[in-house]
Formats: C-alpha cells, structure tokens, sequence
C-alpha cells in the first residue's frame, strides 16, 4: 500500500507541476460559475416578474427544471477533460522509457496501475472540492435545503471521474504518445455514451449494451439504485484490470490468443454481473429525498398497491404503419419505452411487457403507405428498415381476431390487464413526449379497479356531439384519444346515446349533456329525460341562440329561461358575438377555484351565447357561475354581424348589464347531491372554440375538465400532487445578481490561477 501511495503522490507531483491540471481547475471552474449563476439569476428574475415561489427548490436547482442544472451541468463538461488529464498517465513512461526502470524494480503491474488510479482520485476530489462550494452556497441561500439529495448527487459525480479516470488509464497504457491517448479516451467515452443505442433490436444484446451505456446511470443524485452503484464500482473495475494485464503482458511472452482469452474473460465476468444485478428483480431502490419527491406520489403507490398479488400486463400493439408512433416502439426503442414505466416496475417487478406488431391502415390519415401503395408491401418495407422479422408481424386479419383496434384508429395503442380480467386502454399523444404521464398511468390503474364513469351525450336532433372532431362537436375534449387532457384518458367513458321514442337513457349512464339541439324533443323523449332527472343523476345543458322554442319547455322544468338576443361586445379586432364572459364570486361555493379565476379575470370564451333568467322555486339551489362582462348587452337588432357594428339601444329591450350565462344547480335526491350545469353558449367546449388563437390564456378546456369533476365528487380526473416541500424560499435579491457574478465567474476562478502562480513561482525559486 505504501508503493502505491508513493506512486500516487509523484504522479500527483508531476500532474500539478504542469499547468494543463491547473488550466483545467480554472476552466472547469468558470464554467460551472456560468451554470450556477445563471440559474440562479433566472429563477430571481422570475420571481420578481411573477412574484411567486416554487417549492423544492432543491431538487430544482441541483437536479431538474429549467434551463441547466447544477448537476447535469457538471456531468456535461467532465468528458472533456479527463482525456486531457489522463492522457500522459502511462504513456508519458512508454515515451520516456522510464517504464523499464519500473518494470526492473520490485514494483508489480498492479501496483503501478493503482497508483496511478489513486492519483487521479486525489484529482477527482479536488475537482469535487469545487461543486461542493456551490452546494454549500446553496446550504446557505435555500430555506430547508434537502441535504440526502446533494450529498448522493455528490457522491455519484465522484464515481463518474473514478470511471472516466479508469477509461483514460486504459487507454494510456496502450500507446506511448500522449495526444493518442487523449484522443483514444475521448472516442472511449462517447462510444460509452452511445453504446446503449448499438443492437437495441436484437433481444440477446439489447440489455447488454444497454447496461454497458454510461449514459442511462447518470448521478444517483437521492434515488439510490443498487443496479447504478455496481455499475460504477464494476466498470472501473473492468479497465483497471485490463490495465493491469496490459502491463502483464508486457512483460510476459504469451501467445496473442491467450491474451485475448484473458480479455474476453475479465470482459464477460465483469458484464456478466453487472447484467444480473440490473434485472428488475434484483435492482433495490432508495428515494432519500424529502417525502421521497423523486418516486411515485403517495397517491400512485396507494392505487399500485391494490395490485399486489396480481400480475400486470401491458401490451403494446404497434402498427407498423403509423408514422408517428411506431418509430419509438420498435425493438431499438424497447428499453427507453419500458422506462417510462420504471417508476411502476420499482414496486412491481413482476410486471410484464409484451409488444406485438402488426400492419393495416391507419384510419386518421396517419400512414407511411404511400396512395395507390400495395399495403403488404409497404408494411414489408417498414418491417426490413425497421430490423423486424416480417413473419412475425400480423396481418389486418389476423389482428382483427386478437383485438380489433379499428376503434382506435388502427394507431399504437396499450392494453393494461390484470390477472382477473379487468383491462384498458392506455394512449400515446399527440404532445412533444407522446409517453404516458404518471397521471394516465395511475388513472388507468384506478380504472380497472373502480371503473369508468360513463357519460353520454344525447344525439338524433342537431345536437354537437362527442363522436365527432368537426368545429362545432365536442370530439376535442371528449373522446380524442390522441389528446392527453381528453376525457377519454383521464377516467371518463364518454358514448353517444341515441335517443328517440324507442331508445332511452341507458342506466348505467352517470353524467348526461344535452348540448344544442335543433329539433325539439317528443312528449315520449322528455319523458325520458325527466324521469333521468327524477333518478337524481347527473346533467349538462346547453342551449344557444334562437333555441327558445326547442329549450324552452326543457328549462323551464330548472326555472331556468334564454332571455331574447345574443350577448354582443364590440372590441377592435375582435368579433363582437365573441364575449370573454366573467366568473363570479359565488363560483366559489361550487368549487374555489371558480372563484381564483374571477380574481385573475381568467375568462371563459363564449361565441353566440344567450344570458339567462332563473327562479329558485324548482327545488334547486341556484348559483350563478359564470357571467356576462362588464359592456356587453343582449343584440336584438343586429342580424349581420360580418357587415354591419351594433349598437346598444335600449329602446328595442336590449339589456345593457352583468347577466349570467352559466349555472350550477344542485338538490337533494336519495340523500345524495345532484348536480347539474347549464350553460347559454354551446360552442364555449368546441373544437373550433379550443383552435382559436389568442395571446391570453383562457379557462374552456379547464372548466370542461373540472365540471365533469364536480359532477363525480373529484373521482376523476384524479391528481397525483406531492407534498408541499419546505424549501420553497431563497434568500438572495434580484440586486445581488452582480456580485453573485463577479464572486464566482470572476474572483473564483482567478483564485485557483493565482494559486498557480504560486506554486510556479515556487518551484522557480528553487
């Protein structure tokens, strides 16, 4: 042990006595000075513009969020100076031939190559040293800082450079010129880098390489996984060995195949572990962080936990003919798509996935098949660029008669099932990361459990409809499967429901709408409607303009009545039929966040709405949820809207005051609440409403999410918060943002210059 500490310290001796160890001290400390202060300054120019808080700071700043954090940034810059630091570790002696002197003493290969090693530990810690002192800072300027989180963080940077310093040791040893050799470990770790992307669509080496890849470990920054730390002691232990046996074979006269032999071994020992400690059910995984921010939320391990005992099956049916999806479900993408489950599979490890590929037309347009294109053999053409057997891929038919998917557009879809049966769909989106959320994910696992809520939208008199994606249906919101926010995903099982003298409301139906139609109904058909309403279920209405003498006879039986005209406000460059109606204080008795958006005059976008009248005498108790704006007035003159400005004249009836559009209305029934909605407007939750372009935000699409809410007792969509974290605070100001700066970008980095110069100045004297 003392040789290789003697080693260490002279190679430690050597490295600081030329200046690239302090060139790379300084730059890697400006660089991390830019990172870390301009996070920092981003985060309080946002509080000042926005006057709020995020909570888990922490986390925030070492880990995730906007912009580059402080750990990421670190793990961004490492890979370019370890060929520099490395570089002359071994090869300085085969150039200089100061190997032979070593080879002659009674020192082993062994000890060499540790001393070395060691050396660039030391270097590793001091380079450590250095992002410590922005942890610390951070220690100091965050309220309630999560400690477990930066120190792990800490301690996962370190097992990287020990890594890196392994691989430009290597590489060291195999050539005596030092610009090889840097040039040698750089390739080494960007072939580390892109390995895991290297024969993804063969079954055999897919997890091989994948484990082989540095970059999926990434810090172990508060999530300690068992399948990580074995990785970064079992790969630097894999190239300090093959370092040792390079040097051995120096010395040695061996055959060139035993040499190789000798690699392969070590090679296959050292993968062949790490391949059995990575599987599933052998990893164990730790969340140290406060409240264990960094897993599932409470509220997913609560619905995962229903499940113990039963087996879950995701399968993926993946046609290979959408152009959109398929490309990230082949067998090259397998692994990075099962991560997205990684949360789930760390409390559930038996948990199984299959992927099954198949071709047929994809129903919305979306296909690769070119027209006229004959399908099979377009489909034979994805299936040989895509690396995929093209006998193991169904045909339409014989997909058909395992599940027939037309119903979702023939497009990638999941099917969750659990061992007794219970199964349903999980999507992929139409968003930047078409993945499903944890949100989805766990909503899909209460589904199964507790069942979907069924609503149904009446539809045989003009009525908008939810099967429908036209401007003025309700398919965006409702049944768009490609939508994450749609209904469909977050719990809902929303169906058209025909109704007419001899089909009426189905009982399993929870929530009804009734939205805009043009045809009145029959007495038998309000009958129908009625004695729904009398069972105490739920109900949406909407009603527009000049539907008085369809509606009239529907509302009256609520007291409600659409008062004449339609709600106008002329604004330049806005239609004066489109109204930015208001919420209103009383909103809040219904949920509080009504309220929230009254107080941040967050509108709800109407277009061609009637006001509405109401009396309380029905048994119902009434609130006004949403309201006219301040200007508008009810048009009874103006028919064209396109040609000619209203004009208020009160002469003519027209009502120039806040009137409301949409009410709540609940009552007592079989000692439960029944809640009903209805709204003066029906393209307020329209597609052609929600493709509107603004540059203000408005509240359609979150209030057609929360009504449907409300009208379950918030059981779906259901939220998955976390806790609230203390560390929510920084004590610093906007004002510092320049000393900040000048402390670390300038003073900093100078420090350690100035220590060079020092010791340069030192060894010049003697």
């Amino acid at each position: 042990m003392k040789t290789i500490y003697r080693i260490a310290k002279s190679e430690l001796n050597s490295l600081f006595c030329s200046p690239i160890a302090w060139l790379v001290l300084v730059i890697f400390t400006f660089q991390m000075s830019m990172v870390f202060t301009d996070r920092i300054i981003w985060e309080l120019r946002d509080f000042v513009i926005n006057n709020r808080e995020k909570d888990g700071l922490t986390v925030y700043f070492l880990l995730s969020g906007f912009g580059t954090p402080l750990f990421p940034g670190v793990l961004s810059y490492l890979y370019l100076y370890f060929p520099l630091l490395t570089m002359g570790l071994m090869s300085r002696e085969f150039s200089s031939g100061s190997i032979k002197l070593l080879y002659s003493s009674p020192i082993t290969s062994t000890q060499i190559v540790l001393g070395k090693y060691l050396s660039m530990m030391f270097y590793g810690l001091i380079m450590l040293a250095i992002v410590t002192i922005y942890v610390v800072f951070y220690i100091f300027v965050l309220k309630d800082f999560d400690y477990p989180v930066a120190i792990t963080g800490l301690i996962g940077i370190y097992l990287i450079m020990c890594l890196y310093s392994a691989v430009g040791l290597f590489v060291s040893c195999l050539t005596s010129y030092q610009v090889v050799a840097a040039i040698g470990t750089f390739a080494a770790l960007t072939i580390l880098q892109v390995i895991g992307g290297v024969l993804q669509g063969v079954d055999f080496w897919r997890d091989i390489t994948y484990w082989i890849c540095s970059g999926p470990h990434g810090p172990i920054a508060g999530l300690i996984n068992s399948g990580d730390v074995l990785y970064y002691i079992l790969m630097p232990a894999l190239f300090i060995g093959m370092s040792i046996m390079k040097l051995q074979f120096a010395r040695q006269s061996k055959p060139w195949y035993m040499k190789v032999v000798k690699y392969l071994a070590l090679v296959i020992v050292i993968v062949g572990i790490g391949y059995a400690t990575s599987r599933r059910s052998t990893v164990c995984i730790t969340d140290l962080s406060r409240d264990e921010q960094l897993t599932l939320t409470p509220k997913s391990r609560e619905i995962l936990k229903r499940y113990d005992g039963q087996e879950l099956t995701l399968t993926t049916y993946v046609n290979i003919m959408d152009e959109h999806m398929a490309a990230k479900l082949f067998p090259r993408s397998r692994i990075g798509d099962m991560s997205v489950f990684s949360k789930y599979y760390r409390f559930k490890p038996d948990m199984k996935f299959k992927y099954i590929y198949y071709y047929d037309h994809v129903l919305n347009g979306h296909s690769c098949c070119a027209p006229g294109e004959d399908l099979e053999e377009a489909a034979r053409k994805q299936a040989k660029v895509n690396g995929l057997d093209f006998d193991d891929v169904l045909s339409p038919e014989e997909m058909r008669e395992i599940h027939d998917l037309s119903g979702e557009n023939n497009q990638v879809v999941r099917i969750l099932e659990d061992s007794e049966g219970n199964w349903t769909y999980l999507r992929m989106f139409n968003d930047l990361n078409p993945y499903p959320s944890e949100q989805e994910i766990s909503v899909a696992l209460l589904r199964m459990k507790e069942g979907a809520v069924k609503m149904g939208a009446l539809y045989g008199h003009g009525e908008r409809e939810m099967n429908k994606s036209g401007d003025r249906e309700l398919g965006w919101l409702f049944t768009n499967g490609s939508g994450r926010g749609s209904l469909i995903n977050q719990g809902f099982d929303p169906v058209s429901i025909p109704l007419t003298e001899d089909w009426g409301i189905p009982d399993d139906v929870q929530i009804l709408l009734i939205i805009d139609p043009k045809e009145a109904f029959s007495k038998v058909e309000l009958e129908k409607i009625r004695d729904y309403v009398a069972s105490g279920r739920h109900l949406i209405i909407a009603t527009d303009v000049n539907r008085s003498a369809v509606m009239s006879e529907l509302l009256s039986d609520f007291g409600v009545q659409a008062l004449p005209g339609m709600l106008v406000l002329p604004r330049k460059d806005e239609d004066p039929t489109n109204i930015n109606a208001v919420f209103t204080p009383q909103s809040g008795m219904i949920n509080p966040t009504f309220a929230h958006w009254g107080n941040r005059n967050y509108p709800l976008s109407m277009t061609g709405a009637v006001a509405l009248n109401y009396v309380t005498d029905k048994g119902y108790n009434v609130v006004p949820l949403v309201a006219s704006p301040v200007g508008s007035w009810t048009e009874l003159e103006t028919t064209d809207f396109a040609g000619e400005t209203p004009s208020f004249n009160p002469k003519a009836g027209e009502i120039n005051q806040q009137l409301p559009v949409v009410l709540a209305l609940t009552r007592q029934v079989n000692g439960k609440e029944q809640r009903i909605m209805i709204f003066g407007d029906a393209d307020w939750m329209t597609m052609g409403e929600f493709s509107k372009r603004r540059v203000y935000g408005v509240a359609n699409g979150q209030l057609t999410t929360l009504m449907c809410s409300w009208m379950t007792d918030y059981r779906y969509p259901t939220y998955f918060p976390r806790p609230a974290q203390p560390d929510n605070h920084i004590k610093l100001s906007y004002q510092s943002r320049g000393t900040l700066k000048l402390v670390f970008v300038v003073i900093f980095p100078a420090v350690i210059l100035l220590l060079y110069f020092g010791v340069w100045f030192k060894r010049r004297g003697k």
